[in-house]
C-alpha cells in the first residue's frame, strides 16, 4: 500500500485545509473515500470536479492534486502521478496551509521512495516530519514519523541482503523504529496507535532486526485492532506478519497456513497487489518444503491474478485518458470564453477613454459639414473639394476606432501567427493611449525589430490589460510613467511593461494571477485581467510574469520561446 494513501481510520481524522469551503470540501470528501476505496477512474473524476470548482484556495486546490497524484497512481500511470503529486507540493508551498504541504510532501516523498529516488525522498519525508512537529496534530505527526520510518524500512531492508552492510542497515532500522517508538512515548497509540500502517511499519522494522517478542505484541495489537474495527486488510496484514514470524522460528507448516490465510483476506480487499504478493509468498513457502504440485498452482493463481491486475490497470488508464481529453476541451471552451468575458471587461475599461478620442472626429466633422454648409449657400464651390477630403479623413478616423473596438470585442478561435511587437503594441495602443493621455502618463516604447510567434487579438487583450493595471497603480504619482521595452535573448524574445508607481505588495505578488483577486476598490475590478492574461499567454505557449523592479516600480514580463 501507497504510504499518505486515506484509510477508514485516516479520513475519520484528516482535517479540513485552510480556506476550504463547503462546496470544495464535499468534492474531496468524495475523492478521498474513492481513493481509499481504490478506484482509479471515479477517484480521478472527482478530483477533476475538485480543481474545476471555482473561487477556491490554495490549500484546496493542492489537496486535489495529491489525491489526483494517488488516483493516477493507482492506475499505474506512475510518471503523472509524480508529476502531479510535484505541482502539489509547488502549489502548497506557495499557500500558508502548513498541513496540506505535510501532506503533499508526505505523498510525493514515499512515490520517490517507492519510484528508488532515494535521495529526494530523504529530503521530502524529513521535511514533513520536521514541518509536522509543531502543527499540533497529533494525526499529522504520526502519518509523517509513519511514512519516515518505512522510508527507513525499506533502506534497511535491502541492505540486509549484503553482509557488508549489515551494520549500516541495522542503522536505519534502529532510526525507524525509534522515530515510531517516539510516537508510543508521547501517548500517541492511545488515539491513533489503530491505524494499521502504524502497526505494520513497526512489524516490519522490529522483524528487521530480529526482536520477535516485540513483534508478536504488535501483531497481537494488529488482530485485536482488525478484530474491533472488522478491517479485512488489517487482519490480511496480521496474517502476513505471523507468516514470516512463524516462518523465522521455524515453524513452517504454521507459516503456510497463516500465508494461505492471509492470501484469502486480502482476496476480500481492494488491494490485489497485496493479494498478488501474498500468494507469491505462499507459493514460496510450499516450494521450500517440496510441496511442488501446491507451489506450482499457487504460483499460476498468483501469474493470472497479476495479468487481471494489469488489464484493469490498463482498462482505468484508458479512462482516465478519455476523461483527461474531455476536460482539456472543456477547459479550452472556458479557456475562450473567459477570454472573450476579459475582453468585453476590458471594453468597458476603455470606453471612457474611447468616447473622448472618438469625440474629436466628430466635432470635426460637425465643424466641417457646417462650413461646407455656409461655403454652398454663398456660392463658394471651390472650396468645398478640401472640405470633403478633410470630412473623408476625419470619418475614416473615427470608423478606424469603431473597427478596432469592434475587432477586439469580437469572440474568434485563436490564430497564432509570426508578427512584428511594434505592430501589436501599434493596434493596441489605439484603445489604451486614451485612458493614459487623460491622466498624463509619459509612455515611452522601444520594441522595433523584434517578432514573436502569437495570436494578435489575444497578445494586444494581454498587453492592454497590464498597461491599464498599470495606469491604475499611477493616481498617485507625481510623475507617472510607463515604458514598454522588449529584446532578443537565447532563449526566446521579450517584452517588458514597467511603472513607476508604488509596485507590488506582498499578498499581491504571491496571488498575482489567481483568478478574482484584486486589490482594487470593490466595484472597480474583477480581479479577471492578469488571470486571464496568462492564461492567453499559456495557450501560444507563451509565459507572463510579475513582480517589483530593482529600482522601483512594478514590472511584467512577457516571454516567448525561441521559435
Amino acid at each position: 500500500m501507497l504510504a499518505g494513501t486515506p484509510t477508514t481510520s485516516d479520513e475519520a481524522r484528516m482535517a479540513r485545509p485552510v480556506g476550504e469551503p463547503a462546496q470544495l470540501a464535499r468534492l474531496l470528501e468524495g475523492a478521498r473515500r474513492l481513493v481509499q476505496q481504490r478506484l482509479p477512474v471515479p477517484a480521478y473524476e472527482a478530483t477533476q470536479a475538485a480543481l474545476a470548482a471555482p473561487l477556491e484556495g490554495a490549500g484546496g486546490s493542492c489537496e486535489a492534486l495529491r489525491l489526483q497524484a494517488l488516483a493516477l497512481y493507482l492506475a499505474g500511470e506512475f510518471g503523472q502521478a509524480l508529476q502531479c503529486a510535484h505541482d502539489a507540493v509547488a502549489r502548497a508551498r506557495t499557500g500558508t496551509d502548513a498541513v496540506a504541504l505535510v501532506r503533499s510532501l508526505n505523498t510525493l516523498g514515499t512515490m520517490l521512495s517507492e519510484a528508488q529516488q532515494t535521495p529526494e525522498a530523504t529530503e521530502l519525508l524529513f521535511e514533513a516530519e520536521r514541518l509536522a512537529r509543531p502543527l499540533g496534530s497529533q494525526g499529522e505527526l504520526v502519518i509523517a514519523r509513519n511514512n519516515l520510518a518505512h522510508f527507513h524500512w525499506q533502506k534497511g531492508a535491502a541492505l540486509l541482503e549484503s553482509a557488508d552492510h549489515a551494520a549500516e542497515a541495522r542503522q536505519h532500522l534502529r532510526a525507524g523504529l525509534a522515530l515510531v517508538a517516539d510516537l508510543d512515548e508521547a501517548d500517541v497509540g492511545g488515539t491513533l496507535g489503530g491505524l494499521p500502517e502504524l502497526y505494520d511499519t513497526r512489524i516490519r522494522l522490529l522483524l528487521a532486526l530480529d526482536e520477535r517478542a516485540a513483534a508478536a505484541e504488535q501483531i497481537g495489537r494488529l488482530l485485536c485492532h482488525a478484530r474491533r474495527s472488522g478491517d479485512l486488510a488489517a487482519k490480511a496484514c496480521a496474517m502476513d506478519h505471523m507468516a514470516t514470524f512463524c516462518e523465522r522460528a521455524g515453524r513452517v507448516e504454521s507459516a503456510i497456513r497463516f500465508s494461505a490465510r492471509a492470501a484469502r483476506a486480502w482476496g476480500r480487499t481492494a488491494q490485489p497487489q497485496r493479494r498478488i504478493a501474498s500468494l507469491e509468498s505462499l507459493a514460496e513457502r510450499y516450494a521450500g518444503c517440496g510441496r511442488d504440485e501446491q507451489a506450482y498452482r499457487t504460483a499460476e493463481q498468483a501469474l493470472d491474478e497479476s495479468d487481471r491486475f494489469q488489464r484493469a490497470q490498463a482498462k482505468a488508464r484508458a479512462a482516465i485518458a478519455s476523461l483527461a481529453l474531455d476536460v482539456e476541451r472543456e477547459r479550452e471552451r472556458t479557456r475562450s470564453a473567459l477570454v472573450h468575458t476579459g475582453k468585453m471587461l476590458a471594453v468597458g475599461r476603455l470606453a471612457s477613454g474611447v468616447v473622448h478620442d472618438m469625440s474629436h472626429p466628430v466635432g470635426a466633422i460637425a465643424l466641417l459639414a457646417d462650413s461646407a454648409r455656409q461655403l454652398a449657400e454663398e456660392g463658394r464651390l471651390d472650396g468645398l473639394a478640401d472640405l470633403h477630403q478633410r470630412i473623408a479623413a476625419e470619418a475614416k478616423r473615427l470608423h478606424g476606432l469603431i473597427r478596432r473596438l469592434r475587432d477586439f470585442a469580437r469572440s474568434d478561435s485563436s490564430h497564432i501567427g509570426t508578427m512584428k511587437l511594434d505592430d501589436v503594441l501599434a493596434d493596441a495602443s489605439q484603445l489604451f493611449k486614451p485612458r493614459l493621455e487623460s491622466r498624463r502618463i509619459r509612455y515611452t516604447q522601444d520594441a522595433a525589430g523584434v517578432v514573436v510567434e502569437a495570436d494578435s487579438e489575444r497578445l494586444s487583450l494581454a498587453i492592454t490589460n497590464v498597461i491599464l493595471n498599470a495606469a491604475d497603480a499611477l493616481t498617485s504619482s507625481a510623475q507617472p510613467q510607463i515604458a514598454v521595452r522588449a529584446w532578443i535573448a537565447a532563449d526566446g524574445a521579450y517584452l517588458s511593461i514597467r511603472d513607476n508607481g508604488p509596485g507590488l505588495s506582498a499578498e499581491a505578488q504571491a496571488r498575482l494571477f489567481e483568478p478574482f483577486f484584486t486589490t482594487k476598490p470593490a466595484g472597480e475590478g474583477l480581479g479577471l485581467g492578469l488571470a486571464l492574461s496568462a492564461q492567453s499567454l499559456a495557450s501560444m505557449n507563451a509565459t507572463l510574469k510579475g513582480g517589483n523592479h530593482s529600482e522601483g516600480g512594478a514590472e511584467f514580463v512577457f516571454h516567448f520561446p525561441a521559435r
